[in-house]
């Protein structure tokens, strides 16, 4: 088992690029040639496995890429690219207790990405744990005040969680944050008491059309 050494490195990152223009480009049967041969030479290559991966998802052959990520993570463990990947497609599977415990590591990994939580709160909400969904999409928040999804996402997790006055100001906020999907607030909006709201949903949307 061996990567590329120092001397080989230019070659082997020359031929990486190559399968990664191919793959842009839709050439991807040449792409998995190269890789494949990459990884035939360099057994623990992660960016080689890495690209493979990418390939396979395209083709949303995730079985097929969450073998090889986790050949590469075995090979590089802090490696948060790949990790927040294994997260993905453990929850593409529907495998979500080893998609939570792959996200939780790559948050730990890298404890200021503001993705990694919120795929940490959707597996925490096909696992029916909506208070510790809510704090991750709350720490998402915190990263990023206008991360539009989280707060959708959050509000979701205080109607679960019966806190509707909270759904109710988190899907206002959103309506106004520079990323929002305005439809999608005010349709949140519309499924809680209009005595709450404080805005006439229908017409708002009517605006919008």
């Amino acid at each position: 088992m061996r990567r590329p050494s120092r001397g080989e490195e230019f070659e082997a990152e020359s031929a990486l690029q190559t399968a990664r223009d191919l793959r842009k480009s839709g050439r991807n049967s040449k792409a998995v040639e190269i890789c494949r041969q990459l990884v035939r030479r360099y057994p623990d290559y992660v960016g080689a496995l890495y690209e493979l991966s990418q390939i396979h998802i395209e083709k949303k052959e995730y079985d097929k890429a969450l073998h090889i990520l986790v050949d590469a993570a075995m090979h590089n463990p802090h490696d948060f690219r790949i990790l927040a990947n294994v997260g993905a497609l453990y929850f593409e599977l529907g495998a979500y207790e080893m998609a939570e415990a792959t996200n939780r590591h790559a948050i730990a990994v890298n404890p200021n990405s503001r993705e990694s939580r919120v795929n940490l709160g959707n597996t925490l909400v096909k696992l029916r744990k909506y208070e510790a969904a809510a704090s991750e999409y709350q720490r998402a928040l915190e990263l990023d005040k206008n991360y539009f999804d989280a707060a959708i996402k959050l509000g979701q997790c205080y109607q679960h969680l019966g806190m509707i006055s909270e759904a109710v100001n988190i899907y206002l906020s959103s309506f106004n944050m520079p990323s929002a999907d305005k439809k999608r607030s005010l349709y949140a909006l519309s499924d809680l008491p209009q005595k709450l709201v404080g805005i006439d949903v229908l017409t708002e949307l009517d605006k919008l059309q």
